[in-house]
């Protein structure tokens, strides 16, 4: 899914169909149902056949763009101001992610005998609980 946040079983079980039904819809492949197809296969069976000539057209088009240059390519990317937070963010959940998980990546590194990237992965972690997640529980 796009959001990776806490649902109810049966929220996940419907978005579950609803992201398969999706990615169904936008294959070229024939779909083979059966009756022992699961019942969220069939529930759009039909609609799904009905997408094919759309969804072959679409892929033709894009066939047919012309190549995208560098210079487009990278006129579209985002201003480095931006990608500066955009970094700060990601490094910031990165450390967040560390040190959630320091125990388990420690274990990781000493069952694979790296004891030198052990100690150096517990100094960062020191780091980060003492200067950027002041909160920090381990």
């Amino acid at each position: 899914m796009i959001l990776d946040v806490e649902k109810h079983p049966l929220i996940d079980s419907i978005l579950s169909v609803v992201s398969q039904t999706y990615m169904d819809s936008c294959s070229l492949s024939n779909h083979a149902f059966s009756t022992d197809s699961p019942s969220s296969k069939l529930l759009y069976a039909k609609e799904l056949q009905d997408y094919k000539p759309a969804v072959r057209k679409f892929y033709s088009d894009i066939q047919a763009l012309p190549p995208v240059t560098d210079e487009k390519l990278f006129s579209s990317l985002p201003s480095t101001e931006n990608m500066q937070l955009h970094r700060d963010a990601a490094l910031y959940d990165l450390a967040v992610y560390a040190n959630n998980y320091c125990y388990q990546i420690d274990d990781a590194l000493q069952r694979n005998n790296c004891e030198e990237l052990s100690k150096k992965f517990a100094t960062v972690i020191s780091y980060l609980q003492l200067y950027l997640i002041p909160n920090a529980t381990t």
